[in-house]
């Protein structure tokens, strides 16, 4: 009797777990009555537990992930003189030239040469001239002194100069120059005896800098250097100028220094990149009309080489002599822009200008330009010039190819035949 009650029991408790198991996992099908007294969430509970469950995970992850980042970082060990020599011997004493492919060994020991203080770089030098007959690699010089020079550049050029390491100072003053050009240039004027024949100075770069930050301190500073070098630091002064009135400041002190009518070309080339018509405008004002004539040729030029439509454009428009015009157009017009240049002529000459600028062409792209050079053949109406370009192509192909350049001469009308034979008889001078 008690072994049917168990058995009943049983088998009653396997029928509700599996109506239970069925209404979970199928809610749709339960029907509740207001009898039952199962608990239902509303929709907002739901939606707090499901974000709590996702912001349980995003901690979960993020911890994981920070100590996954803290297992991956190593703890940087100081640099050290011996381990900079290695460093440097390793990566850039096998060549004169810098590794440009090995940007990271370049990184990584910089890294390590910021750690060292002035007195342990100036240890790692001494030990490498010690360890080498021909003294401190020049490659290895130059990154050495570079540092050298963010701590202290006037003290890293006098080491330099004691050295003879003169390949190293123009390195350590262009980063100084960028830094305190001011500063930069004092140091020099102070100290430009030490090296009166040395070359390695980026003049250009320093007063490009020192007049970004003062003009005029650079238009004075310019006087205390000679003739070559303030050629290279008026270059970078009057490359440097924006405005107009940077340009008149310019010009209006060139009066001042040695070689004044070079000054004068310079600033206004470097004034028609950017606006050649105020540089004509004052060009137009000097009292004397060889140096008017003269700088405005140089502003010609330069804006034929910024932009040179419209610089042709205003030279046509202004000269009544348009034999000259166009020479000065096809002189002053960049050779590399060989093809615009090319239809510019033709759609804005004739007669007797256009066939010379064909020439002009043809002569100056016949070595480069084969294709250039016979379009410009074909548009010269001049039997003369013609004959002319004719030859002076045939001279041009012969060196390159002589069974082509005389196939070329034996089809062309323009040389009479016994011409012909003298061209094709002469020897090839090399």
């Amino acid at each position: 009797m008690k072994q049917n009650i168990v058995v009943l029991f049983w088998s009653i408790s396997v029928l509700a777990a599996l109506f239970i198991g069925q209404a979970l996992n199928d809610p749709v099908s339960f029907t509740e009555t207001s009898e039952d007294q199962i608990f239902k969430p509303s929709n907002q509970q739901v939606q707090e537990v499901v974000e709590k469950s996702d912001e349980t995970v995003e901690v979960s992850e993020k911890k994981s992930r920070d100590f996954s980042q803290r297992k991956s970082v190593s703890i940087k060990t100081p640099a050290s003189v011996d381990s900079v020599i290695v460093d440097l011997v390793n990566h850039f004493e096998k060549s004169n030239y810098y590794n440009f492919d090995n940007y990271r060994n370049m990184a990584d020991t910089w890294d390590k040469l910021k750690d060292l203080n002035e007195e342990q770089l100036l240890e790692v030098y001494e030990q490498l001239k010690a360890e080498s007959e021909k003294g401190v690699n020049w490659n290895i010089s130059r990154i050495l002194y570079a540092r050298l020079g963010e701590i202290d550049p006037g003290k890293a050029i006098e080491h330099a100069l004691e050295n003879k390491e003169t390949n190293a100072i123009n390195g350590v003053i262009t980063a100084w120059a960028k830094e305190n050009p001011l500063e930069a240039l004092e140091w020099i004027q102070n100290n430009k005896e030490s090296f009166p024949k040395s070359n390695r100075i980026d003049y250009y770069g320093l007063f490009s800098n020192l007049a970004k930050v003062d003009l005029n301190k650079a238009l004075q500073g310019l006087k205390g250097f000679d003739t070559a070098k303030q050629r290279n630091a008026f270059n970078g002064i009057a490359r440097t100028a924006e405005t107009n009135e940077d340009f008149m400041n310019i010009l209006s002190k060139v009066g001042e220094y040695s070689d004044s009518s070079n000054k004068v070309g310079t600033a206004l080339y470097y004034w028609s990149q950017k606006s050649p018509l105020d540089a004509i405008a004052w060009a137009e004002t000097m009292p004397e009309e060889k140096e008017k004539r003269s700088a405005l040729r140089k502003i010609e030029s330069s804006w034929l080489r910024k932009s040179p439509v419209e610089a042709a454009d205003w030279i046509m428009s202004k000269n009544d002599d348009k034999k000259t015009a166009v020479s000065t157009i096809v002189n002053g017009w960049d050779w590399k822009d060989g093809d615009n240049l090319y239809k510019w002529i033709q759609g804005n000459s004739d007669g007797e200008a256009r066939d010379n600028a064909n020439y002009s062409i043809l002569r100056r792209y016949s070595h480069n330009n084969s294709d250039l050079a016979r379009k410009a053949l074909e548009n010269i109406e001049s039997e003369t010039v013609r004959k002319k370009a004719v030859t002076q192509l045939y001279r041009t192909m012969r060196y390159r190819n002589r069974e082509a350049a005389e196939e070329f001469l034996k089809g062309r009308d323009e040389v009479p035949e016994e011409e012909k034979e003298k061209l094709l008889s002469m020897q090839i001078r090399r």
